[in-house]
């Protein structure tokens, strides 16, 4: 299940907004599209959120339960960008791809391993994504805006940097 933190919108102009309602209903695809397979994308699970620079970022978490691949162990979510965007400092341009965190066990402290992969399943880039042990109410996807210019992406504890 994905949360969205509801965080204020009211931002300075030009800095990353999350958006809702019909604009987030609309920008979820039914179904999205790796290594050949068409995944069911999580409509309850997902964020839409606006960049400094006004193009949109779309993460949702994907089902892979029933798949006999391993499409389970590789996959969790999905991400699509209209612009570019800084995620743990690494630049993604325009476009669509899988990711995977590999998290540790749950009582570990360490953080865990997120892994961008394009559509075809090719490894792009991986970062460690820290683990965040004073969150509060962990959920399994999140965007919580800090800056104009800084957001953070929370998958369950594990949070990463968005930057434009």
């Amino acid at each position: 299940m994905l949360t969205l933190a509801a965080a204020p919108l009211g931002l300075a102009q030009g800095g990353f907004q999350i958006l809702t309602g019909r604009k987030l209903k609309d920008a979820i695809p039914r179904d999205f599209y790796l290594e050949g397979s068409a995944l069911a994308v999580e409509k309850r699970n997902a964020v839409l959120v606006e960049t400094p620079s006004g193009k949109r970022v779309l993460l949702a978490l994907i089902v892979t339960s029933g798949w006999a691949s391993q499409l389970p162990h590789k996959y969790s979510g999905m991400l699509i960008s209209e612009g570019p965007l800084s995620v743990c400092g690494r630049r993604l341009m325009v476009g669509s791809y899988g990711f995977g965190l590999h998290r540790p066990a749950v009582e570990s402290t360490r953080d865990a391993q997120f892994i961008l992969y394009n559509q075809a399943g090719q490894r792009i880039w991986g970062c460690f994504a820290k683990k965040d042990l004073h969150l509060r109410e962990p959920r399994p996807l999140q965007t919580i805006l800090e800056t104009p210019h800084s957001a953070r992406l929370y998958i369950g504890r594990y949070e990463l940097e968005l930057r434009p």
